[in-house]
C-alpha cells in the first residue's frame, strides 16, 4: 500500500479545518490552527529532507570506498599508494618535511649531497627518518630564510672527501638553526663539522674522527659577531678523536685542531649569549691541539674587548679529557667555565704527539696574546678584560699541572678544586684577579711564572676562604698581592 504524500495530507487537513472553522464563531481558534499545521508540517518536512540528504550522502561515500577498494586492486591503476612507501617521502606530520623529498636516500652508499642541500634550500623544517647514514662528498651551505629546524633523529652523516668543511651556517638576520639528534662521522679525513656565523640551537649533534695535513681541524668553529641578533645553545653535543699532521712549527695552521672554538669579531646590539652545557669534549691530539680556544678578533681590531661590555660565553657543565697542548685557550675576556671537570692526559700516553718541541701549556691559558702598540682605555696593554672561572675541578697529571692566568683583568676564580698538584700560576701582566674559596689539594700553589710585565700594576687579592694543604702554598714574590678577608660574590 502506498504512503500518503505529506503535502497532499496537508491539504487535506487544511481543508478540514476550514469547514470546522467555518461553523466556529472563534476565529482566533482557526488562525492558531493554521498556524500550528503550518509549523508542525514544516518541521516534518525539514526533518524528512535531512534524513533524506543524510542517507544520499552514506550512499555516495559507499560508493567512492567501493571504487577506491577496486582502484587499489587494479593493476592498470598509476596512482601511488601511499603505504607502499617506506620512507614516508610525503609526509609532513608538524616536525617537517621528509629528507625523502628532497631525495635523500640515506643507505651509506648513495651520494645525498645533493639532496640534501636541496633540502635546505627550500628554508623549511625538515625530518629525516631513524637511522639514516648520508654519505656527503662536499660543503652543505645553510644560508636560506631564516628560522630552520632539523630533527635527524640519530642519522649520521658519513663524510667522503679529504679536507671537507661539512657544514656553513650563515643565515642572513641572524636566523636560528636549530639541530637534534646527529652524530658526524669524519673518517679521519674530514676537517670541519661546522663553520657558524648567525644563531643555532644544537641537541645531541656529535662530531667524531676529523683529520687534516694541511689546515686545523676544527669540530664547531663559532665565529661571534653581530648577525648573532638571539640566543644560542648547545647542549648534550659531544667531540672526540681530532688529529693533524705535526710540522714542530707554533703559530700556523698545521698541526692546531679544536674542540670547540669560540671567535669574536663584533658585539651584537641585543647582548646574545652562546651557552655550550652538559658535553664531553677530548681526545685532540696534534702539537698544538686544545680542546677549546676563545679568541677575540675585536681587541685586535679596535683595542676593545668584549669583556668590557657583557659575557657572552657560558661553557657549563661538562668535561674536558686528553689534549696535545691545552685542555682551554683563552686569548679574550667575557666568558665563563662552569662546572667543568679537567682531565689532562698522562706523559705514558701513546697518542700524545712526540715530535712535538711545545709540550703541554696548560690545563688551561687564560689571557691574551696580543700587545698592541698603545694602551686600551684600561691602561691595559693587551688585557682580557673580564671573566669568571668557578666551580671546576682541575686534576693535574704527570703531563700537565698548570692553570694559568695572563694578562688579565678583572677576573674571578672561585669555588674550584685543584687535585693532583694542579697549580694556580700567573705569567706577565694579570691585574685585578680574585681568589677565592678555592680548595687547593697536597701539591697545589700559588706561584708566578716567565717574565714579569708592569709588577707595580698587579692586583691579586687571595680571599682568606680559601683551603690549602701545603703550609707554603703563596709563591708571588714579584706582584702586588694580597691576602686578606673578602668574597667574591661581593
Amino acid at each position: 500500500m502506498k504512503s500518503i504524500n505529506p503535502t497532499l495530507s496537508f491539504i487535506i487537513g487544511l481543508l478540514v479545518l476550514l469547514i470546522v472553522s467555518a461553523c466556529s464563531k472563534d476565529s482566533e481558534l482557526f488562525e492558531f490552527a493554521i498556524q500550528e499545521e503550518i509549523i508542525e508540517n514544516i518541521e516534518e518536512e525539514t526533518a524528512e529532507n535531512t534524513e533524506e540528504q543524510s542517507d544520499e550522502e552514506s550512499e555516495s561515500e559507499d560508493n567512492e570506498d567501493s571504487q577506491n577498494n577496486d582502484n587499489s586492486e587494479d593493476p592498470q591503476n598509476n596512482d601511488p599508494d601511499p603505504s607502499d612507501n617506506d620512507n614516508s617521502s610525503n609526509e609532513n606530520n608538524g616536525d617537517g618535511v621528509n629528507l625523502s623529498n628532497f631525495g635523500v636516500v640515506g643507505d651509506g652508499n648513495a651520494d645525498d649531497t645533493s639532496a640534501l642541500q636541496n633540502a635546505f634550500n627550500s628554508g623549511q623544517n625538515l625530518v629525516a627518518n631513524s637511522g639514516l647514514t648520508l654519505k656527503i662528498s662536499s660543503t652543505i651551505n645553510i644560508i636560506s630564510g631564516s628560522n630552520q629546524t632539523v630533527e635527524w633523529n640519530g642519522s649520521t652523516i658519513s663524510i667522503a672527501r679529504s679536507n671537507l668543511v661539512l657544514f656553513i651556517i650563515d643565515k642572513p638576520n641572524g636566523g636560528l638553526t636549530t639541530m637534534n639528534n646527529l652524530l658526524i662521522e669524519g673518517n679521519e679525513i674530514a676537517q670541519d663539522g661546522f663553520q657558524i656565523h648567525s644563531p643555532i640551537a644544537f641537541d645531541n649533534v656529535d662530531i667524531q674522527n676529523l683529520y687534516s695535513a694541511t689546515n686545523a681541524p676544527q669540530a664547531f668553529a663559532i665565529f661571534f659577531d653581530n648577525n648573532f641578533t638571539q640566543n644560542s645553545s648547545m647542549t648534550n653535543c659531544d667531540c672526540t678523536g681530532l688529529n693533524a699532521l705535526n710540522n714542530n712549527v707554533i703559530g700556523d695552521a698545521i698541526g692546531a685542531t679544536r674542540c670547540f672554538g669560540f671567535y669574536v669579531s663584533g658585539i651584537p646590539s641585543s647582548q646574545s649569549t652562546f651557552t655550550v652545557s652538559n658535553f664531553d669534549f677530548g681526545e685532540v691530539w696534534s702539537e698544538d691541539g686544545d680542546v677549546i680556544e676563545i679568541l677575540d678578533t675585536l681587541f685586535e681590531d679596535t683595542g676593545s674587548d668584549i669583556g668590557q661590555t657583557y659575557s657572552p660565553l657560558i661553557i657549563e657543565n661538562g668535561t674536558v679529557s686528553n689534549w696535545g697542548r691545552r685542555g682551554v685557550k683563552g686569548t679574550g675576556g667575557g666568558y665563563i667555565l662552569r662546572s667543568i671537570v679537567f682531565e689532562p692526559a698522562e706523559a705514558s700516553n701513546p697518542n700524545l704527539p712526540s715530535s712535538s718541541r711545545l709540550g703541554p701549556s696548560g690545563i688551561i691559558a687564560m689571557g691574551h696574546t696580543y700587545f698592541p702598540a698603545g694602551a686600551d682605555s684600561r691602561g691595559n696593554y693587551g688585557i682580557a678584560w673580564g671573566g669568571l672561572i668557578e666551580k671546576c675541578t682541575f686534576n693535574g697529571s704527570s703531563y700537565d699541572t698548570q692553570v694559568i692566568l695572563t694578562r688579565s683583568d678583572e677576573l674571578t676564580f672561585k669555588n674550584n678544586v685543584l687535585n693532583n698538584g694542579a697549580d694556580l700560576q700567573f705569567q706577565q701582566n694579570p691585574r685585578n684577579i680574585y681568589v677565592c674559596n678555592n680548595q687547593f689539594g697536597a701539591g697545589s700553589i700559588i706561584y708566578e711564572q716567565g717574565p714579569v710585565f708592569f709588577p707595580n700594576l698587579s692586583n691579586i687579592v687571595i680571599a682568606s676562604d680559601n683551603t690549602f694543604v701545603e703550609s707554603n702554598y703563596n709563591r708571588l714574590n714579584s706582584w702586588n698581592s694580597t691576602e686578606t678577608t673578602f668574597s667574591c660574590d661581593n
